[in-house]
């Protein structure tokens, strides 16, 4: 009995400390190669001239072990200009989060996994911006276009999150009622741990009408995160209560095989 309940025990509490693992990466990416500012005119007339007054991109990396602890690395840094190759990324032993930039190419990578304690909730993300100034000569529409792509994909059977943003903005600085924008923001994740692999790529289109013309600004962002988690992880008061009751039982059932065993010999 005593081996038994020694085995029994040891069962249990292997059981209830096993996690099974998750992990999640999610990349979106701008081809700036064929980023477009085209100009039309209103109601027949000129196309405005549209000209990039200042250029910056904006980088930011942020992973961490666990969501719920305190820790990680944070990466953030805004740099002039639009052609430099620049690459920040944030690392820790479950997560890894890159954000990158190029005259062909801005992108960002986040990638995330948890196996066991006591990194429980590993998460990444990753994000990068372009803003620029915008000098608009005269009344008319700006039309803005980038191609994007996307991939997100969950390797798990525990719960897990991707997610990307891809976004466009572009607005007067001052704001007359002769002004419209259509902007465009695009948010895609996958939940369910048995989704296959999700691909895509596209346009993102957005622009601004303006009857006077002017000063405006312009900005688009790439986003990616992931969040990748283990379930039936006890926490350690629950442990330590599932061992001293385990440990209970233990005695228990040996107090009472002890006088069956003594009329038995």
């Amino acid at each position: 009995m005593k081996r038994l309940s020694l085995t029994f025990l040891v069962t249990v509490i292997c059981q209830a400390f096993s996690g099974q693992s998750s992990a999640a990466v999610a990349t979106v990416s701008l081809d700036w190669s064929k980023f477009q500012i085209q100009t039309v005119g209103i109601l027949g007339g000129a196309a405005p001239t549209a000209t990039l007054s200042f250029e910056s991109t904006i980088f930011h990396a942020r992973s961490a072990f666990d969501r719920f602890e305190p820790g990680g690395e944070v990466i953030a840094e805004s740099t002039p200009g639009w052609t430099d190759s620049i690459s920040r990324s944030s690392h820790t032993t479950t997560s890894d989060a890159v954000a990158s930039g190029s005259s062909s190419e801005i992108s960002s990578r986040a990638f995330s996994t948890s196996s066991s304690p006591p990194f429980c909730c590993a998460e990444a993300e990753a994000e990068v911006s372009r803003v620029a100034g915008l000098i608009i000569d005269g009344p008319g529409t700006l039309v803005i276009s980038v191609p994007y792509s996307y991939s997100l994909m969950l390797v798990s059977d525990q719960v897990s999150l991707d997610q990307i943003t891809i976004a466009g903005f572009v607005g007067m600085n001052t704001q007359p009622t002769t002004n419209s924008g259509y902007n465009s923001e695009r948010t895609i994740n996958a939940i369910s741990s048995n989704e296959d692999p999700r691909f895509a790529s596209g346009i993102l289109v957005f622009g601004i009408t303006t009857n006077t013309g002017g000063n405006a600004t312009l900005q688009l962002r790439v986003l990616a995160s992931s969040f990748g988690s283990v379930e039936g992880i006890p926490e350690p008061s629950v442990a330590l209560e599932l061992i001293a009751g385990l440990g209970l039982l233990t005695v228990v059932c040996r107090r009472r095989i002890s006088p069956i065993a003594k009329r038995l010999s």
